[in-house]
């Protein structure tokens, strides 16, 4: 679990460089040292997917009974708390892979 490295220039991501790549519409992330695009793995794509859902997981128990306030901190908390650790668990390649 580290940060990305890119596959061209072997160059670690920060993990602010890595945050504002992931918020492009387009696959492909230019990498902040030598501007070459990089690719999510399909592996990556896959586990960052299913690392999203875990704090889903437990929604229904504290949506149940709270208040909205209650209610509206824990998505708040529990999204940031998935995009702080979401860079750890990407990993790029030179070459977009399929999804399946």
């Amino acid at each position: 679990m580290s940060l990305p490295v890119c596959q061209k220039c072997q160059t670690k991501w920060s993990w602010l460089d890595t945050q504002k790549g992931l918020f492009h519409f387009n696959r492909g992330i230019k990498c902040p040292h030598c501007k070459a695009t990089q690719y999510q793995t399909s592996s990556s794509l896959k586990r960052t997917t299913f690392i999203g859902l875990i704090p889903l997981a437990g929604l229904p128990f504290v949506i149940q009974n709270n208040s909205w306030l209650v209610k509206i901190s824990a998505v708040i908390v529990l999204s940031l708390i998935y995009l702080s650790i979401m860079p750890f668990f990407i990993s790029l390649s030179n070459d977009e892979e399929p999804m399946w």
